[in-house]
């Protein structure tokens, strides 16, 4: 079962009023205050539109049959955070794979740009690298700051 099946059937339990929401957003429509309170309004008089199913195939990207998608590496990743621009980061194409290193190794700056890359709901802002240019001073600055703070 795939997940916009899974919401489907999820979606078919709610009261019909929910599932001509569910329908609505899926589709792309923003309901704006006004149809909020004709909803609210039409829920306060016990009445309830006609339920319209939601199907798999409503769901803004549902998957065409046999069609994924696979990240397997993210490289070539140049002036970000303070990755090495010749770094590749690798993935299993199946399976899990597991991203671990020290401190400042680069795991949270290669999940801020995977996140910005696939558009994820929840991301961080991906920072160019402001040690980048005149390496020596700015590096050497940095190093003692880290170091005075570090404790």
């Amino acid at each position: 079962m795939t997940i916009e099946q899974d919401i489907a059937t999820w979606a078919a339990t709610r009261p019909p009023w929910q599932q001509v929401v569910l329908r609505g957003l899926a589709e792309g429509h923003s309901y704006t205050h006004d149809e909020t309170v004709a909803i609210a309004a039409q829920l306060r008089g016990d009445q309830q539109p006609p339920a319209v199913a939601l199907k798999a195939a409503n769901i803004p990207g549902a998957q065409a049959a046999g069609a994924t998608v696979q990240l397997r590496s993210v490289r070539d990743a140049r002036n970000v955070n303070a990755l090495i621009d010749a770094q590749e980061l690798t993935f299993a194409p199946a399976g899990l794979t597991v991203v671990y290193g020290d401190n400042a190794s680069g795991k949270s700056g290669y999940a801020r740009l995977i996140k910005a890359v696939a558009h994820a709901r929840h991301r961080e802002p991906v920072h160019a690298d402001v040690f980048r240019h005149g390496r020596g001073a700015a590096a050497a600055g940095r190093d003692r700051f880290h170091s005075r703070w570090r404790g």
